[in-house]
């Protein structure tokens, strides 16, 4: 949307309705289409999940479980520039080198497997932050983690984010406008500027505070997200 302004405000004039994932989104579309934005709606589509199988598969085994007294940090999606996880090495060495025993993973693979490798290097972290690589079951990581971190630089609306919460997990988050619709910081998460400083400091803060890590898991997502919801919104679509 905005490649080419014309074309979509003819399309969005031959529609009844048009579907944006985040709050976020919706109002970028408004500011665009005004014409057109009593057409617009947000509903959180990809939170559209089957939560049971989620949770079948998220009991399988996997190399984080063999490490018992560790304090265990995931990052999932792809390894490029605006997922931001190259910002994840220097605050990892920062933590080691004050003495918490850490390991931070990262599931996903991408064009920036060769940047991350070259910091793990250079910052000797080879045995301590863990390139997974693909992982067709996420959510077994994200069971075995004690806190979840996405410092994106950009998202519509984020699915880790979504899925962390589900597995009750302390979250880090960039202070981009998609996650702070889900996230209230010091609530079920911490709210962070997209730097290797910023992510050190609230990592450290839940790495040497368990009651706090527990805390900020067992709050939900500001957003709603059960699919009985998000089926009322679109059947409503519907009967308009």
């Amino acid at each position: 949307v905005g490649h080419n302004r014309e074309l979509d405000q003819r399309a969005f004039e031959l529609l009844d309705h048009v579907v944006t994932v985040s709050q976020n989104s919706l109002n970028s579309l408004c500011e665009l289409h005004p014409t057109c934005s009593d057409k617009f709606k947000c509903i959180h589509l990809p939170a559209l999940m089957d939560y049971d199988s989620m949770t079948a598969r998220s009991l399988e085994p996997n190399c984080m479980d063999e490490e018992k007294d560790t304090v265990k940090i995931l990052c999932v999606g792809r390894l490029v520039e605006l997922k931001g996880f190259h910002l994840c090495v220097e605050p990892c060495r920062k933590l080691l080198d004050k003495g918490y025993n850490i390991k931070w993973y990262v599931a996903g693979e991408g064009s920036y497997r060769p940047v991350m490798e070259e910091l793990i290097k250079q910052h000797h972290l080879e045995d301590r932050f863990i390139l997974l690589g693909n992982c067709p079951n996420p959510y077994s990581y994200i069971r075995s983690a004690d806190i979840c971190v996405q410092p994106s630089r950009y998202e519509g609306f984020s699915l880790s984010v979504i899925e962390g919460k589900f597995f009750k997990k302390p979250m880090v988050v960039s202070d981009i406008p998609s996650n702070m619709e889900m996230i209230k910081d010091g609530y079920n998460g911490l709210i962070v500027e997209r730097n290797p400083k910023a992510i050190y400091k609230a990592v450290e803060r839940l790495v040497s505070d368990e009651k706090l890590r527990k805390e900020l898991g067992e709050n939900p997502s500001l957003v709603e997200i059960s699919n009985e919801k998000i089926m009322k919104d679109f059947i409503d679509l519907f009967s308009k």
